[in-house]
């Protein structure tokens, strides 16, 4: 059975986005290309996936006129929430045509209302000369995604189990008095009017949710502790999570020492099962220390401060030349927060993903290396993918790097508290989306989209990763992770603001960010 653009059938609506993270439903679309119902004792339906945009002449009127031609009118007509210029085809095809995928609040938009509302953005396209570019309307919501331990030694067993604690980026932290509310902290920075003291960058949203605050300009005025919002490390459930895994691969250590009592003295086994037996006895111990560490030292949230927040301008849309989201605080790390353990911004490529598992060193180094003219990525000996600098955002907009296809890409990755370390590909249109904040709609405002890599890499982001530094390979930062669209709990677009953007509204705000800087940088600061 195949259905085109006309009405699609209930299981076209159900399965068109099958791959995706969150699999949106289909409300209609202006492409006349049928889709084909799968069939058959074991039906399949083969994963699509998203890619960048890149060269296409979309690129040269979106951000200055078209965008605001078609978000005009889809305000007149439907409750939308993002508009996401994208590649969508089957992962195993070469056929990746551009789409304007138009994202609608669940619920809120019938089939024959989206189809009208689709051909007439496809009409806006047409009038400005696009002809090739076809339309896609899915439900989709977009949401707003809350002392220290050195990074891990290279050989140490319990790496991936302390990297949680550890000064590398992805920290998970929580307002002193929310700690239920979980996000991710972005960047480090020093700044040289403020020697002596060292700030973390983050999302304001997680410090002051817009909604149960009012939307106002934040700055410290006091120095008394109990006038001051600290932020601690580790929300809640982050804690238990972090916790949870030390418990559990312990007790997965036991059962295997359990088992190797039971191989027989004489066996030929008997030698390596004696080693292997001394070396869980050790690791089983170091696991006991670890986690009566934690737990001692960070159970109570008064344990886990780590600062307080100094400044935070009111989240606002549409915001500079870019027309981007501002959504930032900053926050001053106290006496608390080791900075001998500072090693500046970096990412530790062994920390672990969504799945409690790292992934593995030549499967990164394909994806950061995925083309025979990539320039070469050298997996750094302590695993720390340091921070080097911004990714221009004439770069950003026209890559000279390539994907596995040859088509121009910029591959990025994150470590975030929620999913860990993911792998992404940074779109070159920016996305226009629309919050719903206490009742109401936010002005349409520009972002950075991230795409998954793969159908099989999962989301790129998931609730509890806004605030997460985004980089490339080559330790450059493409911006802060704010927030998500996706039908569910699951991400289809992650969406940042520009670097470039957030460290000329830190100037503007009194700051001098210095976001590339060694721990010597930082001891000298700190005399």
């Amino acid at each position: 059975m195949t259905s085109s653009s006309a009405t699609p059938s209930t299981v076209e609506r159900r399965c068109y986005y099958v791959g995706l993270p969150s699999q949106p439903q289909l409300v209609a679309r202006t492409s006349t290309t049928p889709w084909i119902e799968p069939w058959g004792p074991h039906p399949t339906v083969p994963p699509k996936v998203l890619r960048p945009v890149g060269p296409h002449p979309l690129d040269k009127i979106w951000e200055d006129t078209l965008a605001a031609a078609v978000v005009k009118y889809l305000s007149a007509h439907v409750d939308w929430t993002s508009v996401d210029p994208a590649r969508i085809g089957y992962e195993d095809s070469d056929s990746f045509p551009v789409i304007l995928w138009v994202g609608v609040n669940p619920g809120s938009v019938s089939t024959e209302k989206g189809l009208e509302v689709v051909h007439g953005c496809k009409a806006i396209l047409a009038e400005h000369g696009i002809h090739d570019v076809d339309v896609e309307m899915r439900e989709s919501a977009v949401v707003l995604q809350g002392r220290l331990f050195p990074p891990a030694d290279l050989f140490d067993s319990l790496a991936r189990f302390k990297e949680p604690f550890s000064t590398t980026l992805g920290l998970s932290i929580a307002r002193g008095d929310t700690p239920r509310c979980e996000g991710t902290g972005g960047f480090y920075f020093i700044d040289p009017q403020r020697p002596g003291q060292l700030f973390l960058a983050t999302v304001r949203h997680l410090v002051f949710h817009p909604d149960t605050t009012e939307n106002e300009r934040y700055e410290a005025q006091s120095d008394d502790p109990e006038q001051l919002i600290d932020v601690i490390l580790f929300g809640d459930a982050a804690l238990k999570r972090a916790l949870d895994d030390i418990k559990g691969d312990k007790e997965n250590s036991e059962l295997v020492l359990g088992s190797l009592k039971r191989i027989p003295g004489r066996s030929v086994w008997a030698k390596k099962a004696a080693r292997k037996y001394a070396d869980l006895t050790d690791m089983i111990k170091e696991h006991v220390e670890l986690y009566s560490e934690v737990a001692r030292e960070w159970g109570p949230p008064a344990r886990r401060t780590i600062g307080h927040v100094v400044c935070s301008p009111p989240l606002a849309f549409s915001v500079g030349v870019g027309k981007f989201t501002e959504d930032w605080a900053v926050v001053q790390l106290d006496g608390s927060f080791d900075n001998n353990n500072v090693v500046g911004n970096a990412i530790d490529l062994g920390a672990s993903t969504g799945t409690g598992h790292a992934i593995p060193r030549a499967q990164l180094i394909n994806f950061l290396q995925p083309h025979a003219t990539s320039p070469p990525f050298k997996y750094p000996y302590d695993r720390l993918l340091r921070l080097f600098g911004t990714i221009p955002a004439t770069e950003m907009r026209n890559p000279t790097s390539v994907d596995e296809n040859g088509d121009p890409c910029i591959v990025v990755l994150k470590q975030g508290s929620s999913s860990g370390l993911t792998i992404g590909r940074l779109n070159t249109i920016t996305s226009v989306c629309r919050h719903h904040l206490k009742g109401v709609d936010s002005a349409p405002t520009r972002e950075l989209a991230v795409y998954p890599h793969s159908s099989t890499s999962g989301a790129f982001s998931e609730a509890g990763d806004s605030g997460s530094l985004v980089m490339d390979g080559r330790g450059r930062a493409a911006g802060m992770l704010t927030g998500s669209a996706g039908k569910t709990d699951a991400t289809d677009c992650s969406y940042l603001s520009p670097m470039e953007f957030l460290l000329e509204r830190l100037a503007s705000n009194g700051h001098k960010p210095r976001i590339v800087f060694t721990a010597a940088d930082l001891k000298a600061l700190l005399v």
